[in-house]
């Protein structure tokens, strides 16, 4: 750090840099997002004197990065996740090379716990920041422009005369109102279907696979901490009357999650905000089953009223033995009981699931695909193609590599699914999964045509409306015979692959199947739909 210290120039300008990379086809095809952290952080520091730009690099070649950068950047702040790791250490060495003087930070939910890793590994990397940034970011410039050493400086790790310093974690933030809003740049540069809001941070859950859980850990109490109802709304109008967008999807990891039990209040306070001033919006929360579980039924109709038109329940698993692998507090049971009551109060419902993992055998494949199957989501051969994504700070870690099932030594820069299946049979099986369905994933349209449909069915007095129902009806009977289709193709693979097939009668199973079909069928009606849903949600708010 004293190299970085010995300069007198004053960082004017922080360069945040997100990393796109469009060479994982399992997220390439989400193209450019909001990223709230580094939205937060620029208005964090702008609103403390600091110019702050949000830079998206879709590419690391040096005459890309020239052109994206025409002045010497001062300081640049780079986020690293599991899809993007290389790039991102790809994209540091390239800005070194081209501006040898500039001071690099690098942080993001990769890093944590691997601080003095990375910098020991990555010359190009000045320091690394922990967790939640805004402070540590704000802390860092003003100590650099003071010629002060970052000893001392929470939530960083850095570089001191060939010696790297680990800081402590720096305690999360508590009063959460106490931030500004954050920057929408990414939007008014790169148009979303949908804007972020982040109404709460951290999570209540105990999920084995999950970075967040460790984070209890480092960062300690609260687990959770909220914005008010009033700030959370005041920011949703602002954008609503800004940005004319009504579509909202919450980053909260679940919406009725609070320290004292009171989240059923807390969300109903929320939407009692909502309604109160009027905003016709769509909203996309994430939710628990077992929180569906003790919820009352008013409370959806309450959701339903506010514009709420799409649940996402953590189902992950129709396995009780991945449950409990999954450390997840809910049971088959209660997962049906969550799916049946979101959509029995006409809001749609999504899912997050995990079909196979390293202890998977045959039997909880089998039970994961009756669940889809009697779920109603048999139709998205997608959720039948998924697995396990290992995350470095996962406590499911120390578990496999007991087992000896990990890929290496596992940490920031690999892969999520670098570890082997306990039996190979297993990743027979998923490769011919991967292969049976290779059109895009018809899971996000599918959410989208979900809470299109919510809308149609609360407008059915508009005669515009009325015109497209038959075409939902039509996506039914779609729905119903590819969730036929596939039910039938996963049990005669699962089957064969447990009956020790050869690779040529799996080949030949592949021959006779087309789960692709639905994709081009599915798109026909969904564009049919929501273009008249689109043109009646604008006209409902004009």
């Amino acid at each position: 750090m004293e190299g970085i210290m010995r300069t007198n120039e004053i960082i004017k300008q922080v360069d945040l840099v997100v990393v796109i990379t469009g060479d994982d086809k399992n997220t390439s095809f989400l193209g450019v997002n909001e990223y709230m952290g580094i939205g937060y952080i620029k208005s964090y520091l702008e609103s403390n004197g600091i110019q702050t730009n949000i830079n998206i690099l879709q590419n690391v070649q040096t005459e890309y990065i020239k052109q994206k950068f025409e002045q010497t950047p001062q300081f640049i702040g780079l986020c690293m996740y599991s899809d993007n790791v290389h790039e991102v250490i790809e994209a540091a060495n390239c800005f070194k090379s081209l501006y040898p003087t500039v001071k690099i930070a690098v942080g993001g939910p990769q890093v944590n716990n691997f601080e003095e890793q990375i910098l020991k590994d990555n010359t190009c990397f000045d320091m690394v920041t922990s967790y939640e940034a805004e402070e540590t970011f704000l802390e860092i410039v003003e100590r650099i422009n003071n010629r002060k050493s970052l000893q001392g400086c929470l939530g960083v790790t850095y570089r001191d005369n060939g010696k790297i310093i680990r800081n402590p974690f720096r305690s999360p933030i508590v009063d959460l109102d106490s931030l500004p809003f954050p920057s929408r740049y990414i939007h008014e540069h790169n148009s979303q279907q949908y804007l972020y809001l982040t109404g709460s941070r951290g999570c209540l859950g105990g999920c084995s696979f999950c970075g967040e859980t460790s984070a209890k850990k480092d960062i300690g109490r609260p687990f959770i901490r909220l914005r008010s109802p009033k700030s959370v709304v005041d920011e949703m109008e602002g954008l609503v009357n800004k940005y004319k967008m009504h579509a909202f999807r919450f980053t909260d990891a679940t919406f009725e999650d609070t320290n004292d039990g009171t989240g059923i209040q807390r969300a109903e306070t929320i939407y009692d905000e909502i309604i109160s001033r009027n905003l016709h919006v769509s909203l996309h929360l994430f939710t628990r089953a077992e929180i569906v579980d003790k919820a009352p039924a008013s409370y959806y109709q309450k959701a339903k009223k506010a514009g709420v038109e799409c649940f996402y329940v953590g189902i992950e698993s129709g396995s009780s033995e991945d449950i409990q692998l999954y450390n997840k507090r809910t049971t088959i049971e209660k997962n049906h009981k969550a799916i049946k009551v979101i959509r029995d109060s006409g809001i749609h419902v999504g899912i997050g699931f995990i079909n196979f993992n390293p202890f998977s055998t045959f039997s909880t494949i089998k039970h994961n695909i009756d669940f889809l199957h009697e779920s109603g989501f048999g139709h998205v051969f997608y959720l039948a193609q998924t697995r396990l994504e290992l995350l470095p700070q996962s406590y499911l870690i120390k578990q496999l590599q007991k087992d000896g099932l990990i890929i290496g030594d596992f940490d920031y820069k690999s892969h999520f699914y670098n570890y082997y299946f306990k039996d190979n049979k297993m990743y027979q099986l998923y490769l011919l999964f991967k292969k049976a369905y290779t059109a895009s994933p018809i899971y996000f349209m599918d959410t989208l045509s979900g809470m299109n449909r919510v809308f149609a069915n609360n407008n059915q007095d508009n005669k515009n409306i009325g015109k497209i129902m038959h075409h939902f009806t039509e996506l039914d009977d779609v729905c119903r015979k590819y969730d036929d289709i596939n039910y039938k193709f996963a049990n005669k693979a699962i089957d064969m692959c447990a009956n020790g097939a050869t690779q040529d009668q799996l080949d030949k199973l592949l021959e006779q199947t087309n789960l692709n079909g639905i994709y081009d069928e599915y798109l026909s009606l969904y564009n049919l739909t929501n273009l008249r849903v689109v043109k009646e949600r604008l006209a409902k708010i004009l």
